[in-house]
């Protein structure tokens, strides 16, 4: 999409699949209709019958119990402050939209949570 200002008025340019330029609403609208519905309706590609040969030969690895132990211990608060001592700041939120100055800003109430879970 190329967007272009004369004059104080704005021009939108958007070319379509055969290189041709693009200007009215109504045109504009049909291409990104067409771009995504196209998009949307392709196959993802996998194919059933390999995946079903990979999941039947591959021997996932097994816990023995030394392992097993190992990763059921308990855990205690500073395995839960030190990740969030780390976090970098002034970064953008995540998903959830909290940024890391606030994990860091409520490290004490967060930890008491974690290890209440788990």
């Amino acid at each position: 999409m190329v967007i272009r200002e004369q004059g104080g008025n704005t021009a939108v340019t958007v070319k379509d699949a055969r290189g041709e330029d693009l200007t009215t609403h109504e045109d504009i609208l049909r291409c990104f209709t067409e771009f995504y519905s196209t998009l949307y309706m392709q196959q993802d590609g996998h194919d059933e019958a390999g995946i079903a040969t990979i999941l039947d030969e591959v021997q996932p690895p097994v816990v023995d119990d030394n392992m097993r132990e190992m990763l059921n211990a308990l855990t205690d608060e500073s395995d839960k402050r030190w990740p969030i001592k780390q976090m970098n700041t002034g970064k953008t939120p995540g998903n959830d939209g909290l940024t890391n100055e606030f994990f860091k800003e409520y490290v004490d109430l967060l930890c008491t949570l974690l290890l209440a879970m788990y």
